[in-house]
């Protein structure tokens, strides 16, 4: 053996880069019992040969003897990616994890992983509740569990499950992860205390850190954020998805920002048929290759919050010449202040005025009288730039209210919003949502509420058999509910967006004019769920998401798989 390791070493000391050298003598070193020097090594070919498939198997099954579980599933997630369709790299991933205590304790919950890999969710249901039934404790049974709740839309077992698991599993990090995701809107002192744990375990840990800076933003501590935001991301590495599939899959770049406002794709990115690599812009390495891809698809949708990442995309996106998806150009054009200006010049559209100003020039006494003077008149709308489902934005109903509101907004900056009036006969507000895919209108939701400030997930829809049947209406009807007026309308925004994939929240006045409240890329599909009050939802979101895939493949030049 140590002629074998003189014989590498000289090799390196010649080439310090040699590929077969660095193998060879991490084989070594980790069968002198040396783990962790063997991972290092394997790191460094890693590191020198990113395209290499094999490299990064050895390194997974290495870190995973190591005891380096997340790092090995990372490995060879970027094993499968780079050969998808080597049914050896996924054997060896099975196994090696199979393998591993800490995640995979039984064979039964190895068989259960393996149905959910396949996507035969109900065999994998069955499996993890047979296994629960066994050991309520189980990490592994307990987390997938919730993650296949989640992918059917329902949330409050998937929180469930979490919750079990982070009870039963204190010390697991994909537990309390997948938990705070799930509550942070609903209950971010639950959040919170996922975060608080994930960072005492690991000071760098990255999802802590992130969720520690989404915090301090919600709060207004906006250096904090950064602070935090700049720490998550120095230790953030590509993400490779995990492909199911059998033939071969679409590969596609996700052009990520580490901040908030990246548009989420789940249900369009089907594991059986895509493989994703998503790259955080600001933690790119312009001297490592980017992964190989068939098509870009530009994330970041917010215009309004990330400016910065989108100059950073532009210059990312100069390294590849495979087809994009949503430029970043376009997307830096539909920021609500520049859309108000634009939009508002399309026959049939209506627009708010709206102002991005310094929020300090509106403080104190005399701030509603400086709001008149740029045109502004009460009721007004007053939120901060960024923010979304309706955080930080509030109705100020007359001048007297004016001061108090804007000191409550946090940041520097505010955005003064006229208010529209979007109701209908009845008294009730109504917001509808359409999803421009390859400039084709499909509609998403029509949200019903007495309260001005609508959106479908708190809108008054649940209670409401007639509130449903509009949302059904418009969904089965699109401008048959809206009119050819609207339709029109709403055809010329999605040309003035330019954008691949865009989303469009909207009202309509009695007059039959759209009344554009947001019109951006951040808009997501959710799943239907399985509330059988929403099963008239499916058809819809199935037809959403096909016509999303279709434009992945044709963009790519790609043959989509049968469905």
């Amino acid at each position: 053996m140590n002629d074998a390791k003189e014989a590498y070493l000289a090799i390196l000391a010649r080439e310090p880069g040699n590929r077969d050298a660095l193998i060879g003598l991490a084989d070594l070193v980790e069968r002198a019992g040396y783990k962790i020097e063997a991972c290092g090594l394997l790191n460094e070919a890693g590191r020198l040969y990113p395209d290499d498939p094999q490299i990064a198997v050895l390194r997974g099954s290495a870190l995973a003897r190591a005891g380096d579980l997340p790092e090995a599933r990372a490995a060879f997630d970027l094993a499968r990616y780079l050969a998808p369709q080597d049914r050896t790299i996924r054997r060896k991933y099975a196994e090696t994890l199979a393998k591993s205590e800490q995640f995979f304790g039984d064979a039964p919950f190895a068989e259960a992983w393996r149905l959910d890999e396949r996507r035969d969710h109900a065999g994998a249901r069955r499996a993890y509740l047979a296994i629960l039934a066994r050991d309520r404790a189980h990490l592994g049974a307990l987390v997938n569990l919730g993650t296949l709740h989640m992918r059917f839309g329902r949330p409050n077992l998937a929180r469930l499950m979490y919750m079990r698991a982070v009870a039963a599993n204190p010390q697991s990090r994909i537990a309390r992860i997948n938990l705070a995701r799930l509550v942070y809107e609903t209950h971010p002192e639950l959040a919170e205390a996922q975060y608080a744990a994930l960072v005492a375990s690991d000071p760098d840990d990255i999802d802590g850190l992130a969720g520690f800076a989404r915090l301090a933003e919600d709060r207004g501590d906006f250096e904090d954020a950064r602070r935090l935001r700049k720490a998550a991301l120095k230790n953030r590495r590509i993400i490779f998805s995990r492909y199911t599939g059998s033939g071969r899959p679409l590969r596609v770049l996700l052009v990520e920002t580490g901040d908030d406002g990246n548009v989420p794709l789940p249900l369009v990115l089907d594991p059986r048929k895509f493989l994703t690599a998503a790259l955080a812009v600001e933690a790119y390495d312009p001297r490592l290759p980017l992964p190989p891809h068939d098509l870009v698809f530009n994330s970041i949708g917010d215009a309004d919050r990330c400016v910065a990442a989108l100059a950073l995309a532009q210059t990312v996106l100069t390294q590849t010449r495979a087809p994009l998806l949503n430029p970043p150009a376009a997307v830096l054009a539909t920021t609500r202040a520049r859309n108000a200006r634009r939009l508002r010049t399309i026959e049939g559209v209506i627009t708010p005025r709206t102002l991005r100003t310094a929020r300090a020039d509106f403080l104190g006494p005399a701030g509603a009288e400086q709001a008149h003077a740029r045109g502004f008149s009460f009721p007004l709308l007053v939120r901060a730039p960024g923010f979304h489902t309706g955080k930080h934005f509030v109705e100020v109903a007359d001048e007297a209210a004016f001061a108090d509101a804007v000191a409550a907004i946090p940041g520097d900056e505010i955005l003064l919003i006229e208010r529209l009036d979007a109701r209908g006969a009845d008294g009730k507000f109504r917001k509808y949502r359409v999803i421009a895919v390859d400039r084709v209108l499909y509609p998403l939701h029509a949200a019903v509420s007495n309260d001005w400030k609508v959106h479908y997930f708190s809108a008054d829809m649940k209670a409401s058999a007639p509130n449903r049947a509009e949302d059904e209406a418009f969904l089965a009807d699109l401008p048959g509910t809206v009119g050819p007026r609207a339709i029109t309308a709403l055809q010329g925004v999605v040309e003035a967006l330019d954008l691949d994939y865009a989303g469009i929240d909207f009202g309509l006045d009695a007059a039959g004019n759209v009344l554009v409240f947001e019109a951006n890329a951040t808009m997501l599909i959710p799943p239907a769920g399985s509330d059988p009050r929403f099963a008239y939802r499916i058809p819809a979101v199935d037809r959403l998401v096909r016509a999303t895939q279709a434009m992945f493949y044709a963009r790519a030049a790609v043959t989509a798989p049968p469905a």
